[in-house]
């Protein structure tokens, strides 16, 4: 039941925490944590609060297509 609620929130915002970032690529925290620290991933910051824009994330996804 909290695969659907957080399903919902990916596709209704287009900001996500690390958890539900994590969750759209299908991997880990640790390894989405490495991504955002080498600075694969676009991040965006308020104050103390982090969030991934989906485009962001959907840019990552196309930058590692292979033909």
């Amino acid at each position: 039941m909290s695969n659907v609620i957080e399903d919902a929130a990916v596709n209704s915002s287009p900001l996500m925490n690390r958890r539900q970032g994590a969750a759209y690529l299908a991997i880990s925290q640790r390894k989405f944590d490495q991504l955002v620290a080498s600075r694969e991933i676009a991040r965006v910051k308020f104050d103390n609060c982090v969030r991934f824009r989906k485009g962001d994330l959907d840019t990552f996804i196309e930058s590692r297509k292979s033909a």
